[in-house]
């Protein structure tokens, strides 16, 4: 039985649908006073405005573009990092040296290994006065960001920091405060603090400042990295990670400063990395922003309410299928936030009933996902057949509705009828796991789906995983074969249990397996409840989303499908990564496809004679963020060309009437 909420939310869709219920916003063109003027200033005034039009128009793609990129910049977390220069880092380091160039190097190891586009800042204190008694009320305001979290800039940011003459105080607290205002105001992002000792400057006590910004909603999580501490500044930065979902981890000595810090950096910059074409839903159904096939990124308000939902549209022709998902990143703890709601609305205005509220759970604590599929031709839904504009509202449904705007990504594609004659049966029966040989390679998971590690096919590969990160990998199946992994967990003393799980998506972002279990830092394996020897192993068949459940469809789509593997936080903070290995099987000869298209927006030549029948691109999503079939700047450079043929037609004219009016 639907609940309350989707049940207004169906009343909403019918109250605000207008048949066709389509798409675009138009404004009215302001309409000036006529004035007459002489013949040649009348050509002068419009060859100057189509002057102006041409620069108008050859300026706007670029002020789109940097919009759209201004938006969708950022696919890693921003992130601060705060480091300790007081006065206690001039003191010896237990492996040689001092402290301050033990840290000085383990910084610039974080730059090193920092992506060339993520975004990093760097904030110090205690540089700028003393440590005496006199200096204490200065001392505790000796912060200074010697770069916000921009691009990072790798020879600015070392060389900012080989300047730095360790002299002063510790206000941790109000450094935290400090970086959480250099960071941007909405989405994921981090702080990387670096301490050798408890704050000299509370109030504002670090710990109480920490619970402020993780009870004001604010997604940011502060990583703490205690420096050869004591047990009295461990409980305290230990404290100002786990009230923001961090983690605090332990380096006693130079060699696991440069060791660790370039890894929870790396883990703060790895958290969910929304991608897509910037787009804004709209307020009704009749105001629904139109979409094709590709990947979009919008923001979506947390509500409890289902008044508040964004509309979009896709116009599709009769016999297609409908594809549409919406995914919102969650939060880290192990607790699910909220879940996303999709419903349709068909070309005559009315609700699909039937296609209402698609499950929406936050699978393993990470995301929140909901897909959505539609078959036009499905006679059962009323109003929800045949060709035309099909419309979709969506909204996110939170247990915390008063927190700020979250990302949201929505993949949409558009599958072509298939002629079902021959294709190969449906089945549910899962293929033998087949173990990979070979050495185990390298691989580094992805924040997002959009970000996700590529792994060649069948084979063994190894990560390392934090407590608290959900990381994706993607590997190629195709029409007739089947994936199927298992996920192992070495050994790692973490002094508390906490969870683990691994959920495999299809193209379409529907989760279809899965696995969880209690990690307490002996090896454990996540090998699926589908089968009891691997995650996944149905084949993917056209004719599977028939065989099952609407609400449990086997592998129907050939493409990317996705592993996410997600490790909730420790109870009592980290020490270290856990290792992961990932054994994968690909197996399963390929098979006929049943159509040449792309489902979601992936651009590819037309098939020749050399494409086989089991060739891949079938069907398959590409690198999704992003892809739309038409470049926006199109229409622009249409337009620009017309008014290029206008200009050319007016001075032509101008010309010829000057050369007149001497003659």
């Amino acid at each position: 039985m639907a609940s309350s909420a989707e049940r207004m939310l169906s009343g909403r869709f019918r109250v605000g649908s207008a048949a066709g219920g389509t798409v675009g916003r138009t404004g009215s063109p302001e309409r000036g006073r006529r004035r007459t003027m002489p013949s040649r200033k009348r050509g002068t005034a419009i060859l100057a405005a189509a002057m102006a039009a041409l620069i108008g128009l050859l300026s706007m793609p670029q002020a789109v573009s940097a919009a759209a990129e201004k938006q969708a910049e950022g696919g890693y977390a921003p992130t601060m990092v705060v480091l300790d220069a007081s006065g206690s880092m001039t003191a010896a380091d237990p492996g040689g040296g001092t402290k301050i160039a033990a840290a000085k190097r383990a910084v610039h190891g974080l730059v090193d290994s920092a992506p060339a586009d993520s975004r990093v800042g760097l904030a110090v204190y205690g540089t700028g006065t003393g440590n005496s008694a006199a200096e204490k009320a200065k001392g505790c305001q000796d912060i200074h960001v010697l770069r916000g979290p921009e691009p990072i800039d790798k020879q600015e940011i070392t060389g900012a920091v080989d300047r730095l003459r360790p002299s002063g105080y510790t206000p941790i607290g109000r450094s935290l405060q400090v970086a959480a205002k250099e960071l941007p105001e909405q989405g994921p992002r981090s702080v990387v603090l670096v301490s050798d000792g408890e704050d000299t400057c509370a109030p504002p006590d670090p710990c109480e400042v920490a619970k402020q910004l993780a009870d004001a909603g604010i997604d940011l999580v502060v990583h703490a990295v205690g420096f050869s501490v004591d047990e009295k500044a461990r409980k305290q930065l230990t404290c100002i990670a786990q009230s923001t979902g961090g983690t605090y981890t332990e380096a006693p000595d130079a060699g696991s400063l440069e060791r660790s810090l370039p890894r929870v950096t790396a883990a703060a910059l790895r958290n969910y990395e929304p991608a897509g074409t910037p787009v804004r839903g709209g307020e009704s159904p009749s105001d629904a922003s139109a979409l094709k096939p590709g990947q979009y990124l919008d923001t979506v308000h947390p509500t409890n309410s289902p008044d508040d939902v964004q509309f979009y549209s896709v116009e599709a022709p009769r016999g297609s299928t409908i594809y549409l998902s919406g995914t919102v990143p969650e939060a880290r703890d192990r607790a699910a936030k909220g879940a996303v709601q999709i419903e349709s609305i068909g070309p005559g205005g009315q609700t699909c009933d039937k296609q209402v509220a698609q499950d929406t759970a936050a699978d393993v604590g990470g995301v929140a996902t909901a897909r959505l599929r539609l078959d036009t031709t499905d006679s059962d839904y009323a109003g929800c057949e045949g060709g035309g504009t099909y419309t979709f509202g969506v909204y996110y449904r939170s247990q915390q509705p008063d927190a700020a705007r979250k990302p949201l990504e929505l993949l949409v594609g558009l599958e072509p009828g298939a002629d079902t004659a021959g294709l190969p049966p449906a089945t549910s029966d899962a293929v033998p796991f087949e173990q990979p040989a070979g050495k185990a390679l390298p691989v580094t998971g992805g924040g997002s789906f959009g970000t996700a590690a590529t792994l060649d096919g069948s084979g063994r590969y190894t990560d390392g995983v934090r407590y608290g990160e959900f990381v994706f990998y993607r590997v190629r199946v195709d029409w007739g074969q089947a994936v199927k992994y298992r996920v192992h967990l070495g050994a790692s003393p973490v002094g508390g249990q906490t969870r683990a799980a691994t959920v495999l998506y299809s193209p379409s972002r529907q989760a279809f397996d899965t696995d969880a279990a209690d990690y307490s830092g002996d090896e454990l394996t996540l090998d699926g409840v589908v089968s009891d020897d691997g995650v996944g192993g149905i084949p993917v068949r056209y004719l599977n989303r028939d065989n099952l459940s609407a609400d449990d469809q086997g592998p129907s789509l050939a493409g990317w499908y996705y592993i996410g593997f997600r490790l909730d936080p420790s109870a009592r903070g980290s020490v270290d990564q856990v290792p992961v290995t990932l054994d994968v099987s690909v197996a399963g000869d390929r098979e006929a496809a049943p159509y040449r298209s792309d489902v979601f927006g992936a651009k590819r030549a037309a098939p020749t004679a050399a494409d086989t029948p089991g060739d891949q691109s079938a069907g398959e999503p590409a690198d999704v963020a992003g892809t739309t079939e038409r470049s926006p700047l199109l229409p622009w450079l249409a337009g620009g060309a017309a008014v290029v043929g206008l200009l050319i037609v007016l001075i032509g004219v101008l010309v010829h009437r000057r050369r007149r009016g001497l003659g």
